[in-house]
Formats: structure tokens, C-alpha cells, sequence
């Protein structure tokens, strides 16, 4: 009988390790952990109570040394139910650290932002695989630990059809994410995708933006160096709507449109282009206009320079050179940027080193003629590292110089916002923003992670949506760790079988130590 009392005893300690296993690894399936609890509970309980009856009462008061084994039974029982209260405080409160030099683990600072735009809970519909379930869980408690109201539904595509059905599910891993009566989708489980969903629900309204086509302007499709297909892919991925609109085939610009983007034309506007042109500003719609030097002669865009600088946006007919570049390995004509001066909300929460281009330099125009207050965002560097040359030829020929007659002295003005002094009440405020680069947004600098998230955060203000911040990160810098089959083995058989053999064996010999005192 002692000996069965013995096996029992050992299974009812191997039993309590599986359990406290069950609340650490299987923490979300409450009733199997629960229901296992109660049932060593129950067991360990009925087994006491039996053994007490028949042995413990008698051979504790013959035996001192049942004390201790009570004494030490107790203790161990004390330090599980200590261990399983922690884990389900664990399991109640979550909490995660993050110790990777990039966080990779962490969301973005800005998308912490856009969740904390939402006051109400948010809803997911998470069309995984079973198999996949696991890690998407993972995943999405990163948002759960930021909002803790976000309720998450796990469905099977190939399971709930009517679903799949209902909301055009066509992929694996696409998530419906719903607040209120909005709804958005998440195609791809990654962070920005998910980011990308999150500001379309955020938003009571779509935002539109028109650029114009006809003037040789830089080809937003074009997925080639001289395109802009990276900016077009990043800003229809947060969300706008864009479109193209060719001024020879309209005759009024649609009054709903939030922005006006008129980039890198090489021929001037007709004079009824014009014409829209300055209609759409006096409905105080928004512009964004890049002009790159014109060193073509016929090229200056005499019509479309004389009317932006009606309203205050003068691009002055040289090209920026600085001599600094050249500590970056750089060519003098693109200026490299990595300190920004003037505060403003383009800038917020950005840090990088913009590469700006072949550019010319912004003039200005005093407020009292155009109503608009203009702020430079970009400057060159101090003369005499930087000028902007006018004679073009020169260039070409390699034989520049500074010409103090007619070439301008740095710093110059690359980029420049204009803001409205005194809006109608009744109206926005209206906004511009002027690039002396038509170069700086393409594809060839656009990979390039800073111009990008530049032109995103322009777009942003120039809508007056500020939620959108971009969610582009620098490349992660991780270190790959090589590990042989040798060193695998070795891993194993130091972790699965010698440590685990040692700490058996010297709790064997301390038990067997105590029996004798």
C-alpha cells in the first residue's frame, strides 16, 4: 500500500508540472487549463484525505520526521499556486518587451497615433488558416496592447463561405476591420497595410487628388527611374484618391476635389488652362506645383510662371549648386539636406537626409499683394558652398562660378509652404506648397526613404489630414547568427538532456540527504 501511496504521489507532482504547463503555454484555452486544475485538485485532495485517515495521524505522532515531509509538501504547494497566480495575473494584464535594437516587435510610433484617434472599440474579422492562427494572434495582440478594446473574430476562409462571400475575401490573411457603420480592408498582414485601413476608417470622407497631365509632367505610372509610380503606390496606399485630369479635355475643375498637383511640366499651359487654373484657386482649392530649372531654350513656361507668381510663388530661373555635396559624394547639383531649420507640421515627427535634386530656387512676394504667408522648409547651404547659377551654358561646359551680378547667394529657398494670412471664415484655409525639384519624388530618389515620407507628409498638409504621417522605416540593421549542425546538437543535448539530468540528480541527492538527518 505505501508503495502505490508513492506512485500516486510522484503522479500527482508530475500531474501539477502539466498543469502549471497548460496556464503557461496554453493560456487561451481557459476550460482545458480550468477543468485540468480541478481535476489534480480533486485527485490530490481525495488522496490526502485517504492517506491521513489510514497512515498520517499515526506515523506523525510516531515519526518526527513526517513533519518535514509535510513541511516541505506544503511548500511546494505554495510555490505552484504562486507560480499559477502570476501567470493568470500575466494572462489578465499584458504586457511585452521589446529589446530589439530596431523594435521590431513594436508598432510604429505613428501607428499608436492612429489607434488613438478611435474613442469607440474597433472590430477584425481575421480570415486565417488554422495552421496560421497562432502566429496572426501574435501579431495582432501588438494592437490589442495599444487598444484594448479591440475585439478580434478568427474565421476560416474555406469554413465560413457566407462571410468570404460577403466581403470579397480572395486571399488568406486579409483582415475586414469595422468601427461604426465603416468599414476598411487590410490585404496583407503588415503593419502598414493595417495602418493604411485604420486612417481610411478614421476618416469621415474621402480625400481626392487631381494631377494635371498634358505638359510632359512627370508620369505617375511610369515604374521606371524618371516615374513617380513609388509616390502614386504610398499615397494610394494611404488612402486618397487618385486621378488624373488633362486641362485640354475639360472645361472647369471639379469643385470636390481636395488638392491639385501640378509636377514637372515641360510645356507651358494654353491660355484657358490657365483660365482653370486660377478658377480652382479662387474656389481656395490647394496646389501643389514643382518647376525643375528649364535650361531648354522655349522651355521656360512663361505663361504658367507669370501666373503662379500673381499668387506669390516666384521659382527664380537657375539652378541651386553646392559644393558641400561632394563630402557625401554627391554631384554639386543636388543639394543633400539633413537639418530643417523652420518648425512646421510637414516636419513633425521626421528625421532623415533629403536628396533634392537639379533644382532652382524659390523667390518670395510680399503678403500684402497675395494674401499668402510663405514659409522656406529647405534651404541650401551658406555661401560660398552654395549659389544658384544662371547661366546654364557654363554648366554644361563644367566652368561654373559664381557670378555676384546675377547669381544669387546661398542659402536659397528649395521648398516652401504658403498658408493663408486672412481666410474667409466661411472657408479653409487655403495652402500651397511650391518644389524647386520636380526630381526629388521620383523613383530613382524616391527609394531613397526620407524623400519619399517628404512628399507624403506635403500631401498630408496640403489636405490638412495630419493623421497621415508616413509609416516607412529604415531599413532593419540585423545581424544573421550561423549556427552548424555540430553546434545544433550540442545546443540540444546541453539544454534537453545534461542540465535537466543535473538539477534531477541533485534534487535526488538532497532528498536522500534530508531522509537521513
Amino acid at each position: 500500500m505505501k508503495i502505490a501511496f508513492r506512485l500516486l504521489f510522484i503522479f500527482e507532482v508530475i500531474l501539477a508540472l502539466v498543469v502549471l504547463g497548460l496556464w503557461i503555454v496554453a493560456r487561451d484555452n481557459f476550460q482545458l487549463c480550468f477543468f485540468a486544475t480541478l481535476f489534480w485538485a480533486v485527485l490530490f485532495s481525495m488522496t490526502f484525505g485517504f492517506y491521513w485517515k489510514r497512515n498520517i495521524k499515526r506515523e506523525f505522532k510516531g515519526r518526527p520526521g513526517w513533519r518535514k515531509k509535510l513541511e516541505l509538501g506544503l511548500v511546494v504547494f505554495l510555490t505552484f499556486s504562486i507560480l499559477g497566480l502570476v501567470n493568470f495575473i500575466a494572462v489578465k494584464k499584458d504586457f511585452y518587451l521589446d529589446f530589439t535594437k530596431e523594435k521590431k516587435y513594436s508598432l510604429a510610433e505613428q501607428t499608436v497615433k492612429i489607434l488613438g484617434q478611435f474613442e469607440k472599440p474597433l472590430t477584425v474579422k481575421a480570415f486565417i488558416s488554422p495552421k496560421d492562427r497562432s502566429m496572426a494572434q501574435s501579431f495582432l495582440r501588438l494592437f490589442q496592447f495599444v487598444k484594448k478594446d479591440i475585439q478580434i473574430e478568427y474565421l476560416d476562409p474555406d469554413v465560413q463561405l457566407a462571410e468570404v462571400k460577403k466581403y470579397g475575401i480572395n486571399e488568406y490573411g486579409m483582415l475586414v476591420w469595422e468601427y461604426g457603420d465603416r468599414m476598411a480592408i487590410a490585404r496583407q498582414m503588415q503593419e502598414r497595410d493595417i495602418a493604411n485601413a485604420l486612417l481610411k476608417l478614421s476618416r469621415d470622407r474621402s480625400i481626392r487628388i487631381f494631377y494635371t497631365l498634358g505638359h510632359g509632367e512627370v508620369d505617375f505610372k511610369n515604374e521606371n527611374n524618371p516615374g513617380a509610380s513609388i509616390v502614386f503606390n504610398l499615397l494610394k496606399g494611404q488612402g486618397y484618391e487618385l486621378e488624373s485630369i488633362d486641362f485640354s479635355l475639360v472645361h472647369d475643375i471639379p469643385s470636390h476635389v481636395d488638392l491639385l498637383m501640378v509636377l514637372g511640366p515641360q510645356n507651358d499651359f494654353l491660355e484657358h488652362e490657365i483660365k482653370l487654373l486660377q478658377h480652382y484657386l479662387k474656389e481656395k482649392g490647394d496646389l501643389l506645383v514643382a518647376l525643375s530649372p528649364q535650361v531648354q531654350t522655349g522651355k521656360e513656361l512663361p505663361r504658367l510662371r507669370s501666373f503662379l507668381k500673381g499668387k506669390g510663388i516666384v521659382f527664380n530661373k537657375d539652378i541651386v549648386l553646392d559644393r558641400l555635396s561632394s563630402i557625401h559624394n554627391m554631384d554639386p547639383t543636388i543639394s543633400v539636406i539633413d537639418k530643417f531649420p523652420t518648425p512646421h507640421d510637414i516636419f513633425e515627427n521626421f528625421s532623415g537626409r533629403i536628396l533634392f535634386p537639379f533644382s532652382s530656387s524659390l523667390g518670395s512676394v510680399e503678403i500684402n499683394k497675395t494674401g499668402m504667408r510663405m514659409t522656406p522648409l529647405l534651404l541650401s547651404s551658406l555661401f560660398p558652398a552654395s549659389w544658384g547659377e544662371t547661366n546654364f551654358s557654363s554648366l554644361f561646359e563644367n566652368k561654373v562660378s559664381y557670378d555676384e551680378k546675377v547669381d544669387g547667394k546661398g542659402p536659397l529657398t528649395l521648398l516652401a509652404a504658403y498658408e493663408e494670412v486672412a481666410p474667409d471664415e466661411q472657408k479653409k484655409r487655403q495652402r500651397f506648397v511650391a518644389l524647386g525639384s520636380s526630381s526629388f519624388f521620383i523613383n530613382a530618389y524616391a527609394t531613397h526613404a526620407p524623400n519619399a515620407n517628404l512628399f507624403l507628409n506635403i500631401a498630408s498638409w496640403l489636405v490638412e489630414d495630419q493623421k497621415i504621417i508616413s509609416l516607412n522605416r529604415p531599413g532593419a540593421q540585423s545581424e544573421r547568427l550561423f549556427v552548424s549542425s555540430y553546434q545544433l546538437s550540442l545546443i540540444f543535448y546541453i539544454t534537453v538532456l545534461f542540465f535537466p539530468l543535473i538539477l534531477c540528480g541533485a534534487a535526488l541527492v538532497l532528498y536522500w540527504k534530508r531522509r537521513r538527518m
